[in-house]
């Protein structure tokens, strides 16, 4: 017989973390960021304010002790002097203006991230985390919102992921703002490992087994039999094949080079990329990447590589070359 008392069945992730050391940590440093309101000789609206616990929430208003961006609002974008997308169809869908990056003392398997807004919030638009050396993760993201004019302790919803995190990096979006935002706090919350081989075990997914296989059959593709097999594409003419491909993002093209060798050899067509922008693909873009576009990048006009960690990832020859 079943026992009555035994209560729900635990996740596995319930059962490593049950074992580990929960912890709450406020950010220790800011590592980078790309806007700040005042000069960089100056601690007032610095994003150096975000270090340490919140010291104006739940208080509402302009405070030089907050860490404060530059923009707001649409009005610079409509500007004359806006300079129009590289690629507009390489435009991410929620686009991000601005961003900080923050890092905590200890790496956790992260259960929350808590946001204290303290003036015009709503600018949030995306939640990335990392340890260093590994690759960032998203782990929220969301449309920007208009706010009432109160402070607010954001902490959506985030992806559980089996890695351990100790930078955060956290996107902005300020085109709904009517006036400068500006963050007091950022508090990362999650388990802690008790020994390295308790990390390990769960970053390599070895617990994994404790949860089962499971398949559901009406979740499956079916497979396809049968058809004419005929390529329409096969029978264009390579320049309209290149023409059609123009409309493409850098991802959509670089699937496109996988499916055949017609197609790997139109992707190389120089006129694809006269107009580049990596800053989509800013935590994947390194010396590999760059090496890859090199072939390609014969006739380029115009490069975007704002955002990516060129100092820490990228050397000179490979702009030499």
């Amino acid at each position: 017989m079943s026992n009555l008392n035994e209560g729900p069945k635990k996740s596995s992730l319930e059962l490593i973390y049950s074992g580990m050391i929960f912890l709450e940590q406020f950010v220790e440093n800011v590592t980078s960021y790309s806007s700040r309101y005042n000069s960089i000789s100056s601690i007032l609206y610095a994003p150096e304010n975000l270090t340490g616990k919140p010291s104006k929430y739940p208080n509402y208003g302009d405070d030089p002790n907050s860490y404060t961006l530059r923009s707001y609002g649409s009005w610079w974008n409509q500007s004359e002097a806006a300079q129009p997308a590289y690629m507009p169809q390489d435009v991410d869908p929620i686009p991000s203006e601005d961003f900080v990056t923050v890092r905590f003392k200890h790496g956790v398997f992260p259960e929350s991230v808590c946001i204290y807004e303290t003036y015009n919030p709503g600018a949030v638009v995306r939640i990335w985390g990392h340890k260093m050396g590994n690759p960032w993760v998203l782990l929220w993201q969301g449309a920007p919102q208009l706010c009432l004019p109160s402070s607010r302790r954001f902490s959506p919803p985030i992806r559980q992921v089996k890695e351990l995190i100790n930078e955060i990096r956290i996107e902005f979006n300020q085109s709904m703002l009517s006036y400068y935002t500006s963050l007091d706090a950022v508090l990362l919350t999650g388990y802690q490992p008790k020994s390295l081989l308790q990390g390990e075990l769960l970053q390599k997914g070895l617990f994994d087994c404790l949860d089962g296989c499971e398949c559901d059959v009406n979740k499956c593709t079916p497979i396809h039999s049968g058809g004419d097999g005929l390529d329409l594409f096969a029978s264009l003419p390579f320049e309209v094949m290149v023409h059609i491909f123009q409309y493409l993002d850098l991802k959509s093209l670089c699937r496109c080079a996988q499916v055949n060798k017609r197609w790997h050899s139109i992707t190389f067509d120089p006129t694809l990329y006269r107009e580049i922008s990596l800053k989509r693909y800013w935590n994947r873009v390194d010396e590999i990447v760059m090496k890859h576009f090199i072939t390609k990048c014969r006739n380029v006009k115009k490069l975007d590589i704002s955002w990516c960690d060129i100092e820490k990832q990228i050397t000179e020859p490979v702009f030499m070359e």
